[in-house]
């Protein structure tokens, strides 16, 4: 964590949504951080390489790999009071049919925890995560039992920041070919 943070921090700008572009829906900072899959003693390439064990080993995506196709892992700061990201989807939501390539989950590692506010709260299901450090939590929303997505309970906000600050590692996991 502490290499990771202070690694991005000289280098993030306002975060962008999906499409490009600033979003009223999310007020935080954010800088791509690229794992090197040929150096295997990188700090990005470690965390990679743990956040895809999980998601195989303990969430049952057994189709995920690492390297092409996939997205950066994403460093995000908030650090400003009321800084957030409102309620969205990651991946898709509205209970569709599962697209090859797609996004089928989510892993947040937090290195920075606030002291107030910036909680992870699932706006459909009514669960509201507390950030702890160095812990991850993880959420998919491709369904196990069919190729149907989740049809809303994974729809979460960052809560805005009321003191300190937050900063976490987003990695966004796809099903590539």
């Amino acid at each position: 964590c502490d290499w990771m943070v202070n690694h991005t921090l000289p280098r993030m700008g306002p975060s962008l949504v999906v499409g490009g572009g600033v979003s009223p829906i999310r007020k935080s900072y954010s800088v791509n951080m690229v794992p090197d899959f040929d150096d295997e003693t990188h700090v990005v390439t470690a965390l990679a390489r743990r956040k895809f064990a999980f998601a195989r080993e303990v969430a049952g995506y057994d189709e995920l790999v690492e390297g092409p196709g996939q997205e950066p892992i994403n460093a995000v700061y908030y650090f400003n009071y009321g800084d957030e990201y409102r309620a969205h989807c990651d991946g898709e939501c509205h209970g569709n049919p599962h697209r090859l390539g797609g996004r089928l989950a989510t892993s947040l590692s937090y290195c920075i925890v606030p002291e107030a506010g910036g909680h992870t709260l699932f706006t459909r299901s009514a669960l509201k995560v507390v950030p702890r450090p160095r812990q991850m939590l993880f959420f998919g929303y491709k369904l196990h039992d069919s190729d149907r997505m989740d049809d809303g309970l994974t729809e979460h906000s960052g809560c805005p920041l009321r003191e300190g600050s937050k900063w976490v590692a987003t990695q966004w996991f796809r099903d590539v070919d």
